[in-house]
């Protein structure tokens, strides 16, 4: 399984940390509702902003291009776990530069730390 890139920097604050819905509830015919768990372990979904340079942003693409899950320093644990990624990253253009490596962007990431 593939590292985090020692390159791009770790993920950072503000960051959003929401566990997964692990609950089932179950409406009934009078009184309250039934609830239950789904499962067992559930996933811990992240999501953050990454401020890159070019050359960084092609750094992070072709991981994301050739990684689904990967293995990183969990954010709140400070462990080594597994995540993978829930969605494409998003780029947004911050400054542009007529040298690709020193363009600036914000890159929206959301990952999941699998259980």
């Amino acid at each position: 399984m593939a590292n985090w890139p020692a390159t791009l920097p770790e993920f950072s604050t503000p960051m959003d940390i929401t566990p997964q819905e692990d609950l089932i509830r179950t409406q009934m015919s009078t009184g309250p509702e039934k609830v239950r768990r789904r499962f067992t372990a559930a996933s811990l979904y992240f999501g953050t902003t990454l401020q890159l340079i070019g050359s960084e942003r092609d750094t992070l693409m072709s991981f994301y291009d050739s990684n689904i899950s990967f293995t990183m320093v969990d954010p709140v644990s400070g462990a080594s776990r597994t995540f993978r990624f829930r969605a494409s990253p998003k780029s947004i253009l911050v400054r542009g530069d007529s040298d690709p490596d020193k363009r600036l962007y914000n890159v929206q990431l959301q990952v999941e730390r699998l259980p």
